[in-house]
């Protein structure tokens, strides 16, 4: 009984590995194995921190589309990747292309807590966005422009920026200015208010 048991054991393992990729890493200058429900992914960032080219293995999750440009800026820091996803092995391997310029669109988002301060969103940045980060061990607010496919995949893009390493958030909203503080609270005051006259009679 116990062979058997050891046996299922291994073939599940086996079977747990069969199918992962090996892809490249230029964080570690080489190839290692993926988890199962990963892809190898290319990316191309440019932004604050300057141009920069990475490859990892990447959640299955952020490759509904072979080729995503993630893009947000939070006023002192800004970033735009181009991630092409691939499933063979070392497929990677090859650089990215830059994405190409992003102009400026309509949306403005606020880019510090309780301020007046705003930044003008560009390109695919179709959300305000405000949350919290690790960055350095510390924990940073931050508000600003982000694109929609960040705000769904925040979670598995830390690869592409610390400043992505969420630990609160991100809370995103599509109006103008609608990332401040001050909106929530303003949307709270009137149900609070309605509740101040209910008990009032």
């Amino acid at each position: 009984m116990m062979k058997l048991i050891l046996s299922l054991a291994l073939l599940c393992m086996l079977c747990n590995t069969a199918g992962a990729l090996t892809c490249e890493d230029s964080q570690k200058n080489t190839t290692h194995s993926c988890a199962p429900n990963e892809y190898c992914a290319a990316a191309v960032s440019q932004g604050s921190p300057g141009n920069q080219q990475s490859k990892s293995c990447v959640a299955s999750s952020i490759c509904n589309s072979v080729n995503q440009v993630f893009s947000f800026n939070f006023g002192f820091y800004n970033l735009t990747a181009s991630v092409k996803c691939c499933k063979t092995n070392s497929c990677n391997s090859d650089d990215v292309t830059y994405p190409d310029k992003q102009e400026k669109n309509d949306l403005k988002c606020f880019i510090c807590d309780n301020c007046t301060k705003t930044v003008q969103c560009v390109g695919d940045q179709d959300h305000c966005l405000s949350g919290s980060v690790a960055t350095n061990n510390t924990a940073e607010k931050v508000f600003g422009c982000a694109s929609e496919n960040l705000c769904e995949a925040s979670s598995k893009l830390n690869f592409l920026s610390d400043y992505l390493n969420f630990t609160s958030g991100p809370n995103c909203c599509v109006s103008s200015l609608c990332n401040s503080a001050s909106t929530v609270k303003l949307s709270v005051a009137p149900f609070l208010l309605g509740l101040i006259m209910l008990a009032a009679c």
